[in-house]
């Protein structure tokens, strides 16, 4: 394939992205406790355990102005993982049927 094609092809993918964008209508993933609903809105995640992780960490940040400070007295059996994050997790793992290093 030539530069040229190539560089069309980046064009339309890129101009069908700003337009669904425009629409309203991209999705992009959402950080950890947040989740996209059945209206396609961003809500919190429903898991009781990852809004309470959320909130600890925001509070904690809030007490001391620091992030490693946060981090630092959270359990690790109570560090926040969605379903979606552990998905993204895998999938950078395992890339196409290999393993990533």
């Amino acid at each position: 394939m030539s530069e040229a094609e190539l560089h069309v092809i980046r064009a339309r993918l890129q101009g069908g992205i700003l337009n669904k964008a425009r629409r309203g209508e991209l999705q992009c993933p959402l950080p950890v406790g947040l989740m996209y609903n059945s209206e396609g809105r961003p809500s919190l995640d429903p898991d009781k355990q990852v809004q309470d992780s959320i909130r600890f960490l925001f509070d904690a940040f809030c007490r001391t102005g620091f992030c490693l400070r946060c981090r630092q007295g959270l359990p690790p059996e109570t560090a926040p993982v969605s379903a979606t994050a552990e998905e993204g997790a895998k999938q950078r793992r395992t890339g196409l049927g290999r393993t990533q290093t």
